[in-house]
């Protein structure tokens, strides 16, 4: 061997293909950034780009998948045309129908089959439970039958993967992706703090994530918790979603005490709350402004289209997909936190002098 021969150096696509292992491997991706961020990251051109992405795939590491993205680690055992099981309870909020939604969309665009199983989750029927989780290869959960012990049980019996999406569940023992919504209700009190609003109001359901999301935001300004007022109420199961949302909104209206801003625990709610502080002749956001959470796609046309921080669906689904054709144990447990989106419309504004 002649030991003075020069190594040649790596082309431009060996050393992205290099690059992309290390991403992989020191951020624990289950599926890669867009093509348009990695560019951006890497300096590149798409074909550069492709041409990596291309011999990983080659080698097994990565699996691109029509409407998803590009997987990470793929398993053999998973392939396009596999089954997926939905579970999901009878009565899903309007946050939970839209994902339900972009859920089957992304499953049908990527080839996937699907089946659906829509439960009572008081009222499990065991046996057409256990049918379909026999039919089934991987299993996504939704967030309120999550709560449930007899579906979890037999979830677990089946061996096989299953994730909940919406929250996190591992102390349920189901692999979770969820919203950061700490950080988003940090970054809707920070907008609200921004426009001069010292006096806020959480109209909701008691929930201690979101407070310490509001907190966070009024220390960071210095600000006392007291610039927080809660208007709190139980969610009452037996009626529909609007109604508890009008119960809530015509408390808001009762108690009215000099507060400039509210920020609802959901879009639905900040609906009902824009509808009756319309009626009643209080302009938005010009006497008061409203923010909501889950950004569904109805906030854009609301009276006044809202302000509101979005659970980023298309990232929840695309991680819940990418555990399921990961090379995980189903006994592995998988978490992933995803990042809030702030989406400004009219309906907040500098706050009444």
């Amino acid at each position: 061997m002649d030991k003075n021969k020069k190594v040649p150096a790596p082309t431009l696509y060996e050393i992205v293909r290099r690059k992309l292992l290390d991403l992989v491997e020191t951020e624990h991706l289950s599926i890669l950034p867009s093509e348009n961020e990695l560019m951006e990251r890497f300096d590149v051109s798409r074909n550069t780009l492709r041409r990596a992405v291309s011999e990983l795939t080659k080698e097994g590491i990565l699996q691109p998948m029509r409407g998803i993205g590009t997987l990470v680690h793929p398993v053999s055992g998973l392939k396009e045309d596999s089954r997926i099981l939905l579970i999901y309870d009878v009565s899903m909020p309007v946050y939970q129908q839209e994902m339900f939604r972009k859920l089957l969309y992304c499953l049908g665009k990527s080839r996937l089959r699907t089946n659906v199983l829509m439960l009572d989750k008081e009222n499990v029927d065991v046996p057409i439970l256990e049918s379909y989780l026999r039919e089934c290869d991987a299993v996504i959960v939704d967030m309120l039958c999550s709560f449930s012990p007899v579906i979890r049980e037999h979830a677990a019996k089946c061996g096989k993967k299953r994730i909940c999406l919406r929250w996190d569940a591992t102390g349920f023992n189901l692999s979770s992706a969820e919203t950061d919504i700490e950080k988003g209700c940090f970054l809707l009190m920070r907008h609200l703090l921004s426009l001069g609003h010292r006096r806020v109001i959480y109209l909701g359901c008691d929930d201690p994530v979101r407070h310490s999301g509001f907190v966070r935001a009024l220390k960071e300004q210095g600000l006392p918790g007291t610039a927080l007022r809660e208007i709190l109420l139980d969610v009452d199961h037996s009626v529909c979603e609007r109604e508890n949302g009008m119960r809530l909104a015509r408390k808001l209206l009762a108690e009215l005490d000099g507060e400039t801003a509210v920020i609802a625990n959901n879009d639905a709610i900040a609906l009902c709350a824009e509808e009756l502080l319309l009626s009643s002749g209080v302009r938005i956001p010009e006497d008061i402004s409203v923010a909501g959470f889950d950004g569904i796609s109805e906030s854009a046309s609301f009276p006044v289209p809202l302000t509101t921080c979005s659970g980023n669906l298309d990232a929840l689904i695309q991680e819940a997909i990418a555990y399921l054709f990961s090379s995980r144990k189903p006994n592995e447990l998988f978490y992933r936190k995803i990042e809030p989106e702030l989406i400004l419309r009219r309906s907040t504004g500098p706050a009444k002098v």
